[in-house]
């Protein structure tokens, strides 16, 4: 398992050297820094921001995951989910 979903992370995934692999999404840096840049202004900001991430698997023997109560999708690697990425 890994939490390495770039499209490397995700290359691997699809060549099997990762069995399942979660997001920990680097597209949050830059909200964070302008969140920090707002509260050195002054400014207030929401409470909570999120950003989207996701749950990635070599095969589709897992659909999905429940947390809590809540259910959360399992995308099965694939070229075009890896070309669909920007990271």
């Amino acid at each position: 398992m890994s939490f390495d979903s770039t499209n490397a992370g995700l290359a691997d995934t699809l060549n099997g050297k990762i069995a399942v692999n979660t997001e920990c999404n680097p597209l949050h840096g830059p909200r964070v820094q302008e969140i920090i840049e707002t509260l050195q202004k002054g400014g207030t900001v929401d409470k909570q921001k999120f950003v989207d991430e996701g749950i990635f698997s070599y095969d589709n023997s897992v659909t999905s995951i429940k947390v809590e109560g809540t259910d959360y999708p399992v995308t099965q690697v694939t070229e075009e989910v890896i070309k669909a990425r920007s990271y």
